[in-house]
């Protein structure tokens, strides 16, 4: 008899246990479709916010929309067929590179006004190939400060112009990578723009100018390219567990891709934001591998574009500066950009949210 009410009341309590387990398996089942479909809620908002379904898309839709004061766009798949292209970018540096000749940058200039308008491609994804080195390698050439042409002060200018036009034309309105390219030749560009803001020809001064109005400020073009990043990890996900729009991710990928919705997505809408930056800038979780594997490190790229788009904006607003002092006219610096006079009389103007280096000090 007391085995008997020994082995009844075991196996009540191993029913219990059991009945315990599946209604927590069937609340862990309802909260990871939960997740699931709050993932697949925030990824849809997403894609509205940003205007684009997919990474392809949005990419065509901001060359759609670029500003038409910017410089055109041009279809680089010329780039890596041109024999001149190949020839200066395996040539060997020196010591006192002798950059480009004038007959070569004429050629170049011509390759690239008669090439067709940029078109995004269909289809994007991690594994898309960019061929990007000619570009880098050219446009380094492009524009040295201690290059050995022989060229006078207006043929400086004119290849300055030229210059910008090439990076901004070939390496503009891409994705991350691209940016990133378009980013480290521009650098010496708007650095070495300076020099020009002792001409004495008013109107190549003006010309100047223009030019510098017509590149596409950095911080502006990072964001597109960070968010055309982010749907292409999206889609990246997906493939994982073959989404299809019918079936839904289960463990371990709900979990990792709302800590990438939590930390990456929400970054992208707002990449300058610092309390954001110092969240992606942490170690993701351990259940996360994917989100680590796709969470590069954007801090110090977002420094040197913050410091590059400061430097635009103090060189834009130095130039104004000195065409209104040329023009006998009075300057009231725009919102963002301050005039500082010191003591002995220098003036310098600077980004008023700019980092230290990026003032530009105006020629006595």
């Amino acid at each position: 008899m007391i085995r008997w009410l020994f082995a009844s009341s075991w196996r009540r309590s191993a029913l219990a246990l059991l009945v315990l387990l599946g209604i927590l398996i069937y609340l862990g089942l309802l909260y990871i479709d939960a997740i699931n479909i709050d993932n697949q809620r925030r990824i849809e908002n997403y894609r509205q916010q940003v205007g684009g379904s997919t990474a392809a898309q949005l990419w065509a839709l901001s060359v759609q929309q670029r500003d038409s004061k910017l410089f055109v766009l041009h279809d680089r798949s010329w780039v890596n067929q041109s024999d001149l292209f190949m020839l200066l970018s395996q040539q060997e540096e020196t010591v006192q590179p002798a950059g480009i000749t004038p007959e070569q940058r004429q050629q170049l200039m011509e390759a690239l006004r008669q090439s067709d308008l940029f078109r995004p491609p269909e289809v994007l994804d991690f594994w898309t190939p960019f061929v990007l080195t000619p570009i880098l390698d050219v446009g380094r050439r492009w524009e040295l400060a201690d290059s050995d042409d022989p060229l006078n002060q207006q043929q400086q200018v004119l290849r300055w112009h030229q210059g910008v036009e090439f990076v901004e034309s070939l390496s503009g309105g891409g994705i991350l990578i691209q940016e990133l390219v378009r980013l480290n030749l521009l650098t010496s560009f708007v650095e070495s723009s300076q020099r020009w803001l002792s001409l004495d020809d008013e109107q190549e001064m003006d010309r100047v100018a223009n030019t510098l109005a017509r590149i596409e400020p950095p911080r502006q073009a990072i964001v597109r390219a960070i968010q055309i990043e982010m749907l292409v990890a999206l889609n990246a996900f997906g493939d994982l567990w073959g989404d299809n729009g019918d079936t839904k991710p289960w463990l371990p990928f709900c979990f990792d891709l709302k800590c990438f919705l939590d930390r990456s997505v929400e970054w992208s809408l707002d990449p300058f934001d610092q309390d954001k930056i110092d969240l992606i800038s942490e170690p993701p979780p351990f259940y996360a591998p994917i989100t680590s594997v796709m969470t590069l490190g954007y801090a110090g790229v977002l420094s040197r574009v913050h410091a590059v788009d400061s430097g635009l904006l103090a060189i834009r607003a130095a130039f104004a500066a000195m065409l209104a002092i040329k023009r006998g006219q009075e300057w009231q610096p725009p919102e963002g950009i301050e005039r500082i006079v010191s003591s002995d009389g220098t003036v310098r103007i600077r980004a008023t949210e700019g980092p230290e280096g990026t003032d530009i000090y105006l020629p006595r």
